[in-house]
């Protein structure tokens, strides 16, 4: 991004913040208020600050990794989770009395009430990894796959947030499921600064008969230079990358495409059509992003992982990814004979909190 594009996306996430922020500003006056004596400065102080607050945390931690940095950063994750919520019950409350209800001050306490316990609930259910289990059939699959554990997690999100403890606790549930074969589908890293090497040391205790292959997401460096270094931590480890490669294993394509050659659509047909692949052998995509599935069941693909959309973690924004992905956000689907498996994500992005989602580490069973 050059200077004017990233001039141009701090413009807009300011002023997305100013507006949620203002809101609940509104709604807390209403329900609460009004503000008076020492709370009109305190509150329009808070105002202002918080509207700036999360965005310089952003470009703050791109550039630094300490104890005070993780602290600031995940007070203030977690507070754009809780603002969603509240930003959801100042409306309600607003359009409530703006059309002639009577908005009591019971009515109001319960409605932030119910905002503020949500957030809680998402915040521990985005803790909570569960396993989904999917059972997949594909053609001409050799009966040696018919008895291997596949498991495929992605969006880990390593950085500030979610370090080297949570992928410990995702390490030893995948080791709980005795992998055959462990498939990391993009964004292991969060994109800030982190301690590369240390950060992903827990995946070496990953225990599979066939190996753990890893393709990179938009979150695996910002930069070339950093993209570099992300690979270079993540191959010391004896994990394989992926990118823009095919490798055979008992008789499946192992197909994995690098995040920035399948971002634009007909680069990622070239890419495919590159690799050769094999119509009369099984084949299985690695990419992040679960976009241009046309391309890849017009290149035979038999089963594509993704992940990428988190499953927008927090309801109600569940729904924008749906449209965006056109139906691909979620879940097993089906085109023509590709079947195509989206995960919601291990980790999280922006807000620790998972309302409507859940952080899943999804175990393939062929059949």
């Amino acid at each position: 991004m050059n200077f004017k594009q990233i001039f141009v996306f701090l413009v807009i996430i300011i002023s997305i913040q100013f507006l949620a922020h203002f809101v609940v500003y509104e709604g807390v006056n209403l329900v609460f208020g009004p503000y008076s004596g020492v709370w009109i400065p305190v509150s329009q102080f808070l105002l202002v600050f918080l509207t700036f607050a999360f965005v310089a945390l952003i470009l703050f931690v791109s550039k630094f990794n300490n104890f005070l940095t993780r602290f600031l950063y995940r007070t203030f994750a977690v507070w754009q989770g809780f603002l969603l919520y509240f930003f959801l019950a100042s409306t309600v409350s607003i359009l409530a009395m703006s059309l002639g209800f009577e908005v009591t001050k019971e009515y109001g306490v319960g409605v932030f009430v119910l905002a503020f316990l949500t957030g809680v609930y998402g915040v521990i259910n985005a803790k909570n990894i569960k396993v989904k289990k999917i059972s997949v059939s594909l053609k001409n699959l050799p009966e040696i796959w018919k008895s291997k554990n596949v498991v495929w997690i992605s969006d880990v999100h390593l950085g500030q947030v979610n370090a080297e403890g949570f992928l410990k606790k995702i390490v030893s549930k995948i080791n709980t499921l005795n992998p055959d074969l462990v498939l990391i589908g993009g964004d292991l890293y969060d994109g800030v600064k982190v301690n590369t090497n240390e950060i992903v040391e827990p995946l070496r205790n990953l225990k599979t008969t066939s190996g753990t292959y890893f393709i990179t997401g938009n979150h695996d460096g910002f930069t070339d230079a950093s993209t570099i270094e992300d690979i270079k931590a993540i191959e010391s480890i004896g994990i394989k990358v992926l990118q823009d490669t095919v490798v055979e294993i008992d008789g499946v394509q192992m197909i994995g495409i690098d995040y920035k050659h399948s971002n634009a659509r007909e680069n990622f047909k070239q890419k495919l059509l590159d690799l050769n692949i094999k119509k009369e052998m099984p084949a299985l995509l690695l990419k992040h992003i679960p976009s241009d599935v046309d391309i890849a069941r017009d290149a035979g693909i038999d089963l594509q992982l993704s992940g990428h959309t988190h499953r927008a973690q927090m309801w109600p924004l569940s729904y924008l990814p749906k449209i965006i992905y056109k139906g691909f956000d979620y879940g097993l689907k089906k085109t023509g004979d590709t079947q195509i498996y989206t995960s919601s994500g291990v980790g999280t992005w922006g807000p620790p909190l998972r309302v409507g989602s859940n952080s899943e580490i999804v175990l393939i069973n062929f059949i």
